[in-house]
């Protein structure tokens, strides 16, 4: 009889081994699905991640950009006109033209000599006569147009074009163009130094 109830002990044995192990699964089982069920019945938590930083940050620099192009579109198309802006090139050069002829003639108390009767086709000529290995003017040229017999030189500080106060306006920048200017000052004296 012992020897009958060994045999049935044995057998039980890996039955209930079986079993036990069964029941820890069963256990470690149920104690998974219990912490999947919390996690998602959770609220989630919102995190940073490196992208959504990266497209915020590129959202602002996009705002920005657009900011600029909107207030430079508003500063440069449907102000001036490109009839306008011939027109103004077209004054400023006559401007210049009578500031050079103003100019010449002030100099011309100075000792200079203007040589009217210098055309295009001789300078052309020149250009080709002209040895390639003398590229510089000798001094002698450069000085030829100066006279340099009347040694009366005035006195600078009494010459009257000296005298006025320069302004941009006399320098032919038009109105639009100040305008552009003074509120390019304006947007970075408002910037703070970094």
């Amino acid at each position: 009889m012992q020897f009958g109830l060994r045999k049935k002990t044995m057998a039980e044995d890996p039955i209930s081994s079986f079993c036990n192990a069964l029941a820890a699964f069963c256990n470690h089982l149920h104690s998974s699905t219990d912490a999947l069920k919390q996690s998602i019945d959770r609220r989630p938590i919102p995190l940073d991640s490196a992208s959504s930083t990266f497209v915020q940050c590129l959202n602002r620099r996009v705002s920005t950009a657009n900011g600029d192009l909107d207030m430079l579109d508003s500063m440069s198309f449907g102000t001036v006109s490109f009839e306008e802006l011939l027109g103004h090139c077209n004054e400023l050069y006559k401007k210049n033209h009578t500031d050079l002829d103003e100019l010449e003639d002030r100099l011309k108390n100075y000792g200079y000599v203007l040589d009217p009767y210098i055309e295009e086709e001789d300078e052309a000529e020149n250009m080709q006569n002209e040895d390639p290995e003398d590229k510089l003017d000798s001094p002698v040229s450069f000085y030829g147009s100066l006279s340099l017999a009347d040694s009366r030189f005035k006195n600078f500080e009494d010459d009257a074009l000296l005298d006025e106060s320069l302004s941009l306006k006399k320098l032919g920048l038009s109105d639009a163009c100040l305008a552009t200017l003074a509120s390019e000052d304006d947007l970075s004296s408002q910037e703070p130094e970094k």
